[in-house]
């Protein structure tokens, strides 16, 4: 036999291997795949490269397998873009999914905030006299932002409830006694 027939013969006996081993675990193909996706998008999401990262995550999600860590890692990518809503969306989606996955309800409070603080607009910032300024329009962006504040403040005291200790519920006991001064 030429080495290049055994060569084939190794790779062909660990292909095998790591089916059989991937059989004996319990590992299905979806599973492995679903993984190795969402494994691509964090190292693209830690390299900035938010748009390879959004399209993994997605593929991972597609799968169908234990689809709560990449949607919270989908939403923490959006977050990362400024897109509140769309984050938002995502970790309800986490949250319906895994109710204990209390980053997801931190991280939810965070971009409610920040969703929020979007339609405030400082008194100081309007133009004066302005006959066009739509003041209605205006009460109702702030009527907004302070529902959104109430929401990432309820966010806050709910991850504070979960978790008794560490730097996460300090941080949201914080964040939510902030929102409520």
């Amino acid at each position: 036999m030429d080495s290049r027939m055994k060569r084939r013969t190794r790779i062909i006996i660990f292909c095998v291997g790591l089916i059989t081993l991937g059989m004996i675990v319990g590992c299905t193909y979806d599973i492995w795949l679903a993984h190795v996706y969402n494994e691509l998008g964090i190292s693209d999401y830690n390299k900035r490269h938010l748009d390879h990262a959004r399209i993994n995550f997605e593929k991972s999600i597609a799968l169908n397998v234990s689809t709560e860590i990449p949607t919270y890692n989908l939403a923490n990518n959006y977050m990362v873009q400024t897109d509140y809503v769309r984050a938002h969306d995502l970790y309800q989606q986490t949250i319906e999914y895994d109710p204990d996955l209390y980053e997801a309800f931190y991280n939810d409070g965070y971009a409610l905030f920040k969703w929020g603080a979007g339609y405030v607009i400082q008194p100081e910032d309007l133009p004066e006299d302005d006959p066009e300024i739509d003041y209605c329009q205006y009460a109702r962006m702030i009527k907004k932002a302070i529902r959104l504040m109430k929401s990432s403040m309820e966010r806050f005291e709910k991850v504070a409830g979960m978790t008794e200790s560490g730097d996460l519920s300090r941080a949201a006991r914080e964040n939510a006694d902030r929102n409520r001064n």
